[in-house]
């Protein structure tokens, strides 16, 4: 025997997804919905039925992400919305890329070194080491053909110093 939905059941689904979004869309300031629709791609008459809490009809799945990004909500009101999107339909989380983790920028490794006779020259030889790490890195990549990573200078110049001395 087939397992069927309460259509009744889901469409109070899509509307109590539709009521969160629209509390959270009248809160925000005044062209929200104006920027919500040139976001999608719809029309501002469009948007406002997606919005609608009286309207049972559900927001579709292409634009589900694009109006959380557009409306601004913040981490717990995405989770919230997400979380009851999710529970009206089968959508896949998949369908909100902005909630996908991102792949790693950097990764760590360590060097362990002698200490030098002082601070400031630990502080040069930190500077220097990180500095000739980086442009070694850059240097493989390019000498390989690979493509560098999205924002490429913004990677190699983001300087982060881990005292690891204790390990």
């Amino acid at each position: 025997m087939g397992r069927h939905r309460n259509p009744e059941a889901s469409v109070e689904r899509v509307l109590e997804y539709k009521r969160y979004l629209r509390s959270i869309a009248d809160e925000r300031p005044f062209g929200t919905l104006a920027r919500v629709a040139a976001v999608t791609g719809v029309s501002a008459g469009r948007v406002s039925h997606m919005l609608n809490p009286e309207k049972g009809s559900p927001i579709p799945e292409t634009h589900a992400d694009a109006l959380m990004n557009a409306i601004g909500l913040k981490s717990k009101e995405r989770r919230r919305f997400v979380q009851l999107y999710l529970r009206a339909h089968t959508a896949r989380e998949s369908a909100f890329p902005s909630l996908l983790p991102r792949p790693p920028t950097h990764r760590r490794i360590s060097v362990r070194i002698p200490v030098s006779p002082s601070a400031e020259l630990d502080a040069l030889i930190d500077r220097t080491v990180h500095r000739l790490a980086m442009e070694v890195v850059r240097s493989i990549i390019h000498a390989s053909g690979a493509q560098p990573p999205e924002g490429d200078d913004e990677n190699f110049d983001d300087l982060q110093f881990v005292d690891d001395t204790d390990t």
